[in-house]
């Protein structure tokens, strides 16, 4: 995702919120993948992704992505998507501690930074979520910060002259609330 051009992201709209998408994945190649995404230098999703053995819900998690850091996933075990699922991120305020100045008149705001922890979690049935993976500390990421939106992408490698034969995504909404 470090590379991937194709986000549809927007800057975070507050320090305490949630985010839900509802979204089903038709795919016809191994590795084509959809979700919600909270993006900067570090970065993580929850979504569908199509593996051998059929659809499945991932969580995947990138630390310091600008540096070159490996992805973590989770993979939700035992469940059989065959329809939408919906899809939950929760950031909570953290405030990290930053290094004094080398300057001799700073503010005392300057030693403190605001991230946010983000939560993961899906829903088979709407209404009840399990949260998947680990939780992840945001860092902001280029030009604008920490983001947050979706994607859909197909495998790695795949040239452009062949979107006739990937598959799909479907979002059916995109809610933040308090």
């Amino acid at each position: 995702m470090w590379e991937a051009p194709n986000l549809l992201t927007q800057k975070l709209p507050g320090e305490r919120f949630g985010a839900t998408t509802t979204l089903s994945l038709s795919p016809r190649s191994i590795g084509e993948s959809a979700g919600l995404i909270v993006y900067g230098y570090n970065y993580g999703w929850i979504g569908l992704e199509n593996g051998p053995a059929g659809i499945r819900i991932v969580q995947v998690t990138r630390l310091a992505a600008n540096q070159g850091g490996g992805e973590v996933r989770a993979v939700a075990a035992g469940i059989k998507v065959t329809g939408n699922v919906r899809f939950r991120v929760r950031l909570e305020p953290v405030t990290v501690s930053e290094p004094t100045p080398d300057f001799a008149d700073y503010w005392p705001s300057m030693l403190g930074s605001t991230h946010a922890r983000v939560i993961f979690s899906y829903s088979i049935d709407g209404k009840t979520f399990v949260t998947l993976g680990s939780t992840m500390q945001t860092l902001p990421g280029r030009w604008v910060g920490t983001q947050i939106g979706l994607f859909a992408q197909a495998p790695g490698g795949t040239p452009s002259n062949v979107s006739t034969r990937i598959g799909w995504a479907d979002f059916a909404d995109f809610r933040v609330t308090p």
